[in-house]
């Protein structure tokens, strides 16, 4: 018999449930909607919260989603935030120093969503803090020099929609799947209802803690090797394929 467990869908968004155009797909909007009349559904990404409430309401999603990297919770109808876990000042310093040192472009969020000018930003409280558009060997070269410090969490991500990378940053601890924990205490439901789908570095935390992990099938081999089920890549519908695949079964048992 099937599992009946399952109550929490956790999408990533970039590469998972959307591709390089960002738009989502026909046949992904239609296995969404089957599995959110049985499932709660919630995007967790790295983008700020205003994209989570454009794609959530495309999709009719009305549970708590995710942005920042698990930095913000909101509210998807109205985009009011829920929960945040902003960086602290010093930890903040040192991140935009160490990006102006190394001559980078940046981009910074506060937990109210507003996305401050890159140029003008000093610091304050943000919620993250991302160096895009980098060549790997540069995100690399980016991770390799905060890695001494122990009090910020960076984690490097792939860009579909350029076919680069960049390196974002939150407070310590804080991550797709705290923010997961948060919600599922939020909603009433335990750590083992929760299926998970992903691309990138930032999604293998909730991967590893989920009961169900699906991983598309461009992802790095790291992802691969903790999934329950590998999608076929976004650009073929991969996310539709998982719901109707794999996961539909197991609600109906096989």
């Amino acid at each position: 018999m099937g599992n009946h467990k399952y109550r929490l869908f956790m999408v990533d968004l970039d590469g998972t449930l959307i591709g390089k155009d960002s738009l989502v797909s026909a046949r992904v909007a239609i296995a969404i909607s089957k599995i959110a009349r049985r499932l709660k559904v919630s995007i967790a990404t790295g983008r700020e919260a205003a994209d989570v409430k454009l794609f959530a309401g495309q999709l009719g999603l009305k549970d708590p989603q995710i942005s920042e990297n698990g930095a913000l919770v909101v509210e998807p109808v109205t985009g009011r935030q829920l929960k945040s876990w902003p960086m602290g000042p010093e930890s903040t310093r040192h991140i935009l120093s160490g990006l102006r040192e190394l001559g980078l472009e940046y981009m910074a969020t506060r937990p109210n969503g507003t996305l401050a000018e890159p140029k003008s930003t000093t610091g304050g409280v943000l919620a993250r803090i991302s160096a895009l558009d980098l060549e790997e060997t540069k995100a690399d070269l980016v991770m390799n020099y905060f890695q001494a410090r122990k009090d910020i969490n960076s984690v490097k991500v792939f860009l579909p929609y350029n076919n680069k990378w960049a390196v974002d940053f939150t407070r310590l601890g804080i991550n797709k799947a705290t923010a997961t924990e948060w919600i599922a205490s939020f909603l009433g439901l335990g750590l083992d209802t929760i299926v998970a789908a992903g691309d990138s570095y930032n999604d293998l935390p909730l991967l590893r803690s989920a009961a169900l992990a699906i991983v598309m099938g461009d992802a790095p081999s790291e992802l691969k090797s903790v999934a329950d089920y590998i999608a076929p890549p976004v650009c073929e519908d991969g996310l539709a394929v998982a719901i109707e695949e794999f996961l539909i079964p197991r609600l109906d048992g096989f």
